[in-house]
């Protein structure tokens, strides 16, 4: 151990204090008496201060504003420098369309350049040809599916734990580098999620999300996430037969025909995601547990708000599930402000869910919640983040639903950081004259209208039976 003593501990404690500020915690303690050269004094001062700059580079994080950008992230983190060590990848939908071709040729290339590539899929691979799978295993990439609808004997003689195993999905979005650094959002691996891939066709529906790409210290708790999902002992390798040589050859032309469009894009629009830099003052990873859920994590969060905090919820479904009415009920009784951003019923890709948001619509309203309405046919929101104040962003997996809510493995960073609170703010009140507000009308019904002045009737009459369908199956929607 070093020992400083009188001036030299007070000049450098001094210093300390002033690059770290009076509340932080550099983690380095001085109990010091000096017997050193002041010349060493004064390296040990440049060290101190180099380790305080690289924390301070830990604290950083991006904002992907908009699938292309995530989409050269991503490209960028594999292809775009020294061989990746490692890329463990879990997501709920992977489609054998462009996107799920890229992402399954960066995970070959990967493991063609001696790296680890693990992917974890919930169920299986969309639209997948025969061999797809095999081959990408024989080129050294590791698969695994999280719970496959296949039934056996054995299940059918245990339907209720049967349906209770199936019915729980992976829902997380995961895709780490070299255990460095950390993709966390909504993006599943389908072109709906990512509109400027090669190929895309101008009706596909597009889903607009929020990502983050997180750094330094974070990421080792996502890594150990990881982990559990992979070694989870629902988590079983697929059986997939390879194809023959020609087919696997036709397979490996296709994916260097997407890995050299990732690599052109990278040439010609460079690294724009870096621009959204934030800091944050603290970080906490939310997953599910043993006793609570990750959203049930969130809506304790939220029951803390205090009187007058301001709260926005951008999700892609907006559920009333119990619990989430009681904290609403609870939130208004405070005066906390909640506005609700979220897909029209009219466009959501599961009718039965907009047919649920219908009913649920006026209770909200009632409550004096204010609620948008996007309501564009080809470009739904697919975030899903909650703003808390003007200091607290949580951003991951978990929809506003009973299915993340009760369900559904789900992942969310909760994150301190008034300048990305800020930013998105901004953006949202910037976009408000894109969306519909929901309101009662004088004749009791539910209407909508955009800042422009152009009113749209939203009909909410749903039949006795179908009403009555929904509130019995309402926690697994």
């Amino acid at each position: 151990m070093l020992f400083l003593k009188g001036h030299c501990l007070r000049d450098l404690q001094t210093k300390t204090r002033a690059h770290y500020g009076d509340d932080s915690n550099p983690g380095i303690n001085f109990e010091l008496h000096c017997l050193m050269p002041q010349f060493l004094n004064c390296l040990i001062l440049i060290l101190l201060l180099s380790f305080g700059a690289l924390s301070a580079k830990a604290q950083e994080f991006y904002y992907l504003d908009g699938d292309a950008e995530s989409m050269l992230a991503r490209a960028s983190s594999v292809l775009d420098g020294q061989p990746v060590k490692s890329l463990w990848v879990v997501t709920y939908k992977l489609k054998a369309d462009s996107a799920g071709l890229s992402l399954l040729a960066a995970l070959v290339h990967t493991a063609q350049n001696g790296g680890e590539a693990l992917l974890l899929v919930d169920n299986k691979i969309v639209d997948a040809e025969p061999g797809l799978i095999a081959f990408a295993q024989s080129q050294g990439v590791k698969i695994k599916f999280y719970r496959p609808g296949k039934v056996g004997l054995k299940d059918l003689l245990h339907p209720i734990d049967t349906f209770n195993r199936l019915n729980s999905r992976m829902h997380s979005k995961l895709f780490i580098v070299n255990g460095e650094m950390a993709f966390i959002g909504d993006k599943n691996y389908t072109m709906k999620s990512f509109r400027t891939m090669l190929g895309l066709s101008p009706k596909t529906v597009t889903m607009l999300g929020k990502e983050i790409l997180v750094t330094g210290e974070p990421v080792s708790s996502m890594s150990e996430y990881y982990s559990k999902l992979w070694n989870h002992p629902d988590s079983s390798d697929p059986k997939d037969k390879l194809p023959t040589l020609e087919k696997q050859t036709q397979i490996q032309q296709s994916f260097e025909t997407h890995l050299n469009w990732l690599r052109e894009q990278i040439q010609k629009r460079g690294s724009p995601w870096k621009k959204q830099t934030f800091k944050f003052k603290s970080f906490q990873w939310l997953t599910n547990t043993n006793d609570k859920t990750t959203m049930a994590q969130v809506l304790e969060i939220l029951e803390k708000v205090p009187r007058g905090t301001r709260i926005l919820f951008e999700s892609p479904y907006f559920i009333l599930y119990p619990e989430l009415y009681d904290l609403l009920k609870t939130l208004r009784a405070r005066g906390v402000p909640v506005t609700v951003v979220v897909n029209s019923p009219d466009v959501a890709d599961i009718p039965l869910i907009g047919d649920a948001f219908k009913i649920d619509l006026p209770k909200l309203l009632e409550l004096g919640i204010e609620v948008e309405l996007i309501d564009f046919k080809r470009r739904v929101t697919h975030g899903k983040v909650i703003l808390i104040g003007d200091r607290y962003v949580i951003i991951g997996s978990g929809n506003m639903d009973g299915r993340s809510f009760n369900i559904n493995e789900e992942s969310n960073a909760h994150i301190e950081s008034p300048e990305f609170s800020s930013y998105l703010w901004k953006q949202y009140e910037s976009t408000k004259h894109l969306r519909s507000r929901a309101y009662i009308s004088e004749s009791a019904s539910v209407s909508c209208e955009k800042s422009v002045g152009r009113r749209i009737y939203l009909p909410i009459q749903i039949s006795k039976t179908k009403k009555l369908f929904i509130e019995s199956i309402r926690p697994q929607l």
